[in-house]
């Protein structure tokens, strides 16, 4: 069934709503296409969901539900599987599910997605939002998160009648004017970074048969400039009154159905130098996950040693060498 659920960027999205009480392993929650879904336009599927029951993919915390694709309701022939991982419980997290071993048949008519929950001991109750078919673009993806959050977002009084207040993204190459009362958003900056949370490399894109990893993720650090645009001051200061507490409420951009935080910053005095005087503007940076290389699949490794008893000691997880 379907319910509402409060996202970190304050906006109220329907979800699904699954809970497994007895799981036979064979139940499964099915949405049909006709015409089927072309996916060969997208390098991956996200999915956002949270949990009861972490599945970390560790001994104690296997992994119970699983994403598959059909080309139809009969779910025969070409099939493409994907077990979801939580690393917490009752936290939202976005999966991304890699879209290259798709068989090419299935990638472009799929006609039938499910979710069917796989070990038969795993009692859970989970709330998942939409399937989004995505190809990363960084740059483009904050430009649009920021459109997301900001267009027509705040409302003003303008010649009598409420204004829901536009925003751009700034391109200087236009000579176009922009409206009168507006959000501008400028881009003002951009360098890509190592990620310093992560060493190594990720495993994730669980299957019945293996996983994958890669090696880990860049940041791609963009910072922007925001601008108000208005009739009168009063109008201008309500606006960034409006921003600002939406921006100190809720620090993220919703960025394919995951969320990216956005800070506020104070450029240097000869940034400042730039902007025209009088100008007053709001500074944020974000930072964007900065994909190095595609997965690599590879099969579930076994056991390199293991104990014959229990009283001497416990069983390692598998290594993978």
């Amino acid at each position: 069934m379907l319910t509402q659920v409060v996202l970190a960027d304050g906006r109220t999205q329907p979800a699904l709503h699954v809970a497994a009480v007895s799981s036979t392993g064979s139940e499964a929650v099915r949405r049909e296409w006709s015409p089927a879904l072309d996916l060969r336009a997208f390098d991956e599927l996200h999915l956002t969901w949270r949990t009861s029951r972490p599945a970390s993919a560790k001994t104690n915390q296997p992994l119970y539900l699983a994403v598959e694709c059909y080309e139809d309701a009969t779910m025969s022939g070409a099939s493409w599987v994907r077990l979801l991982p939580a690393a917490r419980a009752n936290v939202w997290e976005s999966v991304e599910l890699w879209l290259g071993d798709m068989p090419v048949a299935l990638r472009q008519n799929v006609g039938l997605i499910a979710l069917r929950p796989i070990n038969t001991s795993a009692v859970f109750i989970a709330d998942v939002l939409s399937l989004l078919g995505v190809t990363k673009q960084p740059i483009a993806d904050v430009d649009a998160a920021w459109l997301a959050r900001l267009h027509q977002r705040f409302r003003v009084e303008h010649e009598g009648s409420p204004l829901a207040v536009p925003a751009l993204v700034d391109l200087p190459e236009e000579t176009e004017a922009h409206p009168t009362i507006c959000i501008v958003i400028s881009p003002w900056g951009m360098r890509s970074l190592p990620d310093r949370a992560a060493s190594g490399q990720i495993v994730d894109n669980f299957t019945p048969n293996g996983a994958a990893y890669r090696r880990q993720t860049g940041v791609l650090e963009l910072s922007f400039r925001i601008d108000v645009f208005a009739a009168t001051r009063a109008q201008k200061a309500s606006l960034f009154d409006a921003i600002v507490s939406e921006l100190t409420r809720y620090p993220v951009l919703a960025v394919h159905g995951g969320f990216v935080g956005c800070e506020n910053f104070a450029p240097d005095a000869t940034q400042l130098l730039q902007a025209p005087p009088g100008r007053a503007s709001l500074f944020y940076r974000v930072h964007a996950p900065l994909e190095l290389a595609n997965p690599i699949l590879v099969s579930a490794a076994r056991p390199f040693f293991q104990f014959d008893h229990a009283d001497r000691g416990p069983q390692p997880e598998n290594l993978v060498l």
